[in-house]
């Protein structure tokens, strides 16, 4: 019977997984990252300020701020000073050459470090490249 009930148990998880009529279940399809065609840019370090992982796709994350999730308290809090010196030593350690902003923190952050405002120029909305 124990072995009965488990089969069946097994069986009803395969079904409702495979089925797309059922939402209650994650599916691996929205989980995966769709190539962005119109961003330019292969094998640079990218940082990506908002939601978002397709610039990322045949290029390298710069500084440690991958999930915007996480990263999103410390980077938008930069009144508090502990924050600034962290993100400049994040960018010091790893510095991106393309920052794509989808937040629109850059202008606020190169206020608050006028060190990177230097080190970077404006390429269209949002975007904003090391300079050479």
């Amino acid at each position: 019977m124990l072995f009965l009930g488990s089969l069946s148990v097994m069986i009803f998880f395969y079904f409702q997984g495979a089925n797309d009529s059922d939402e209650s279940f994650a599916k691996l399809n929205n989980l995966k990252i769709k190539r962005n065609s119109a961003f330019p840019f292969k094998s640079k370090k990218v940082l990506v300020l908002g939601n978002g992982m397709e610039e990322y796709l045949d290029n390298y994350a710069a500084t440690p701020y991958l999930n915007w999730n996480l990263a999103k308290y410390e980077l938008e809090n930069l009144d508090n000073y502990e924050n600034v010196i962290s993100i400049l030593r994040n960018f010091e350690k790893d510095t991106p050459e393309v920052i794509i902003d989808k937040a629109n923190l850059v202008p606020k952050l190169f206020k608050r470090i006028p060190a990177l405002a230097r080190r970077y120029h404006a390429d269209g909305k949002g975007v904003y490249l090391l300079n050479s």
